[in-house]
């Protein structure tokens, strides 16, 4: 329904408001409320254990966290959403190795936390592409016939292209 105030409200079939957004004169501008994107069936507290869980090392991860909550109060459910889906794409060691280097190095931060990640990820393809590349060797052409590999192009004298060049179509 729309309102007098250019709002448009969402409410559900028993009449309660679920959403509230002021319509937006510019064609294809998305209008979207970050409140609908955080997960709120969790208390903060609750959260960051149920989020410290899925380290291999839960206390250390805990202090993350805690230290996370201190520097970003406002948006510290934003930021413990952004760790989660950090623990949800890579490998547990990776994770709790990116957890050891931000405690060392006092990022605390999803952002680093997330960064510190995607660097010791390209950093273990490096090692790993780098230790297969010594080993392996160009396997020989499949070719079965050594007259392929001995084929020439044919040569023509310069002379010819001038005059294709040049329009000459007699050749």
């Amino acid at each position: 329904m729309e309102t007098d105030d250019q709002e448009l409200v969402i409410s559900s079939m028993d009449g309660e408001i679920l959403t509230m957004h002021v319509i937006s004169l510019e064609k294809g501008k998305l209008i979207l409320d970050r409140q609908h994107q955080r997960d709120r069936s969790k208390g903060i507290n609750a959260y960051i254990q149920s989020i410290a869980s899925c380290f291999e090392n839960d206390k250390l991860a805990a202090v993350f966290l805690e230290k996370i909550r201190e520097k970003y109060p406002r948006y510290v459910r934003d930021q413990l959403q952004m760790v989660a889906r950090q623990i949800d794409v890579y490998p547990a060691a990776l994770v709790q190795a990116a957890l050891e280097e931000c405690m060392k190095r006092k990022l605390y931060s999803a952002t680093d936390f997330s960064d510190v990640i995607s660097y010791l990820e390209r950093q273990r393809v490096s090692h790993e592409t780098s230790a297969h590349s010594s080993v392996s060797k160009v396997p020989p052409s499949p070719l079965s016939s050594s007259w392929v590999m001995e084929t020439q192009a044919g040569k023509r004298d310069m002379d010819t292209y001038y005059a294709i060049l040049e329009g000459d179509g007699n050749l």
